[in-house]
This record gives C-alpha cells, sequence and structure tokens, in this order.
C-alpha cells in the first residue's frame, strides 16, 4: 500500500486488545473470590483516579453476580492490583460494562 492510499473495505478489522489492567483483575478474583466462576457474569468500568482505603490512584469498579452491592473498587498500580475495596461508594454510580465487552 503507498503512503496515502485508504486501507481496502474487505480489509478485517483488527482485534482490540485486552485492556492489561483487566488481566491484572481477573487474577486477583479467581484468586480471592469464593465462586470461581465470579466471571462470567462480572461487569467493569474503565480506570478513573479515585481512592481505595485511603489510597489514591487508578481505580476500576467490578460488579461480580448482577448485584450493584456487589461491586468492589480496585486499586491499580503499574496495572497491578494493590488493594480492594467491597461496596466501595466509588463505584455506586459507575457506567460498568459486560466483561467479555470491556476490551477483551
Amino acid at each position: 500500500m503507498a503512503g496515502n492510499e485508504a486501507p481496502k473495505p474487505d480489509a478485517a478489522p483488527r482485534q482490540q486488545a485486552a485492556a492489561p489492567y483487566k488481566a491484572s483483575i481477573a487474577t486477583y478474583i479467581k484468586r480471592y473470590a469464593v465462586d470461581s466462576n465470579s466471571l462470567k457474569q462480572a461487569k467493569i468500568g474503565t480506570p478513573f483516579q479515585g481512592s481505595v482505603n485511603g489510597q489514591k490512584g487508578s481505580v476500576v469498579c467490578v460488579e461480580l453476580g448482577g448485584l450493584r452491592e456487589n461491586r468492589t473498587a480496585y486499586l491499580l498500580r503499574d496495572d497491578a492490583v494493590i488493594d480492594s475495596e467491597f461496596g466501595a461508594s466509588a463505584c455506586r454510580d459507575k457506567q460498568l460494562e459486560a466483561w467479555d465487552n470491556a476490551g477483551a
């Protein structure tokens, strides 16, 4: 393809790579969750600046079991989970989407 040519319309769309934070949170949930199938109906948000247990940083909200009361805030540093807070008020009104649709 020359420098100014547009891609061909029949070119296959690129699959979006999973966000690194998502893999870290999945590992954390699988390690500590009571139900090993917790991620099947999980919803996840995108990172935002907030705090978890008084520590500030990048926070991602996850809802397990389809219940808003089961939302947990995960504090990330370098895409690794360093703390979590069950029932975090910071997650109460956050927009979440199905885990499978969140950049998987």
